[in-house]
């Protein structure tokens, strides 16, 4: 990859994204090396912007990643399950010892970016470890050879382990995070931090959104925060909960009040793309009134919205939708085509002798969600003007508030139902630990 070629700029939630030197330095050591590396930084630093670049401009055959079903699809990726073959359960050599697997792909891979890696647990990655020496190019190296880029915020949502597997791995590993795992403590992986900030310009506002991300807060730092305790949240500005249930009933509760007709909008399915559970981008039946609030869950290609963009629906019929954009100039009203989201798989292409992403099925809906509330794990990577933050359920995982409070550009921009307390802050001590050790 010639880095001078790279454009110098792009468009990232409406803002200017400086090619950084911390940009710069990662794609030369993807292009130009095999070191394994772990990309961190804030919420807001373009971690999510640098995979796309590196995508799009690499010569290496490179496989994108993500532990989620949502997190996948966001970053035009496959799950890591899915990818490796794992079952959906806890990986140990003897659970993946029956694995078979096409070695033709995963010999020809170059690197492996593994997106929202905070949510990776410890087994996972000496899964992938395992793996990859087995099926990959050199049973003797790290991930049989394969260059891994590792792309996260620790203190961002953490990895889920069920309450039976809690025992198994704690006594397997000091941490679930995969920092824990086996093939990172013994092999080196160059730390990389982003630290320009694009989302947020406000530099007191950033200070004080570290100290949420570290623990550090105290009641003092959340005075000036608390003042923006309001009795009637703004129905303009998406509520941020911490449960799908309370999202769920806030939303419901303000579509009935709506006197208007319903309009269903049943989403098409083509080919092979799981509907099942909770980890899709929209609703397979989005049910939508004249006045209802709404937010796009994808990038428009014309660029008249992005994700996480809100709006109010203007005018609907069967097979149309018409939205009023919030601060567009002159109150400007789009028409809405359906969008396609796909489900991926890597395969190899012994001919061409490329890795080549094959589309297994596709998701067609209109990209837009009910957004007088969203839960906070489905804000991530979303950037708001406004946000009403609802802790009527309190926060229950590390990272929950710290991520909630950074989808806002300020903090004025930020509405409370309740005052925050520093026992609202949930960070495990675990992450600060590790950076202190790595630094």
């Amino acid at each position: 990859m010639n880095i001078k070629k790279i454009i110098s700029k792009i468009t990232d939630d409406t803002q200017e994204l400086i090619i950084t030197k911390e940009f710069q330095d990662s794609l030369d050591i993807i292009e130009n090396s095999t070191q394994n590396i772990f990309i961190t930084g804030k919420a807001g630093t373009g971690k999510s912007t640098f995979i796309n670049i590196a995508r799009r401009n690499s010569k290496k055959k490179i496989a994108v990643l993500s532990p989620t079903g949502l997190s996948a699809i966001n970053v035009k990726g496959q799950t890591i399950h899915s990818f490796f073959h794992f079952p959906p359960r806890m990986l140990t050599e003897s659970t993946l010892s029956n694995i078979y697997a096409n070695d033709r792909l995963y010999k020809s891979l170059d690197a492996i970016i593994i997106d929202e890696v905070s949510m990776v647990r410890a087994d996972m990655l000496d899964a992938i470890d395992y793996f990859l020496r087995k099926f990959g190019r050199d049973e003797l190296m790290p991930f049989g050879g394969t260059q891994l880029i590792l792309i996260g915020d620790l203190y961002q949502l953490p990895p889920v382990v069920r309450n039976e597997e809690k025992m198994i791995i704690n006594d397997k590993y000091k941490t679930p995070y995969f920092f824990s795992s086996n093939v990172f403590r013994l092999n080196e992986f160059k730390r990389i931090e982003f630290t320009n900030i694009f989302r947020q310009k406000d530099e007191e506002f950033i200070y004080f959104l570290n100290l949420v991300r570290t623990g550090k807060v105290t009641s003092d730092d959340l005075r000036k925060l608390n003042k923006n305790v309001t009795d009637k949240l703004n129905d303009k500005y998406v509520t941020l909960t911490t449960t799908n249930s309370v999202a769920q009933g806030i939303n419901d509760q303000h579509l009935a009040e709506i006197d208007s007709k319903l309009f269903t909008y049943t989403a098409q399915v083509e080919g092979d793309f799981p509907t099942e559970g909770k980890g899709l981008p929209i609703e397979l039946e989005l049910k939508l009134k004249t006045g209802a609030r709404v937010m796009f869950v994808k990038n428009d290609k014309g660029r008249q919205w992005l994700n996480g963009t809100l709006g109010t629906v203007k005018e609907l019929e069967d097979n149309m939708i018409k939205i009023k954009i919030d601060d567009a100039e002159g109150g400007k009203v789009v028409e809405v085509n359906k969008e396609e989201w796909e489900n991926i798989k890597y395969e190899y292409d012994p001919r061409e002798r490329k890795v080549e992403e094959k589309v297994l099925g596709k998701l067609i809906q209109y990209p837009v969600r009910l957004a007088w509330a969203i839960t906070i794990h489905k804000s991530q990577g979303m950037t708001f003007n406004n946000i009403n933050l609802d802790f009527a359920k309190s926060p229950f995982a590390h990272g929950q508030t710290y991520v909630a409070l950074s989808r806002s550009r300020t903090m004025k921009g930020i509405s409370l139902t309740q005052e925050i307390w520093p026992n609202d802050v949930i960070v495990d001590e675990e992450i600060n630990n590790f950076f202190k050790k790595s630094d």
